[in-house]
């Protein structure tokens, strides 16, 4: 059974984040988000959580290739994209 995100975050910039390096645990907090299901935005302050991961990158916008996670985190700002397994 595929496994679909019911939430977006495109375009959203994140106005607060978190890094637990010890748990795996990264919390992103936006103004708003898109639920999937109703197909419209919803203007409320969120939380996205993402934790226990297998393989997480990042990158600039401006390049090709993704690198370690640790890399860009001084920077984030924007999701652009994520996927369940």
């Amino acid at each position: 059974m595929e496994r679909k995100l019911e939430y977006s975050f495109d375009d959203e910039v994140a106005n607060k984040f978190c890094y637990d390096m010890e748990n795996k645990k990264i919390k992103f907090h936006f103004r708003g988000y898109y639920d999937a299901l109703s197909s419209q935005y919803i203007d409320k302050s969120s939380i996205w959580v993402i934790e226990n991961w297998s393989n997480a990158k990042s990158k600039f916008s401006s390049e090709s290739s993704f690198n370690d996670l640790e890399q860009h985190l001084d920077i984030v700002s924007m999701v652009f994209s994520a996927e369940i397994n």
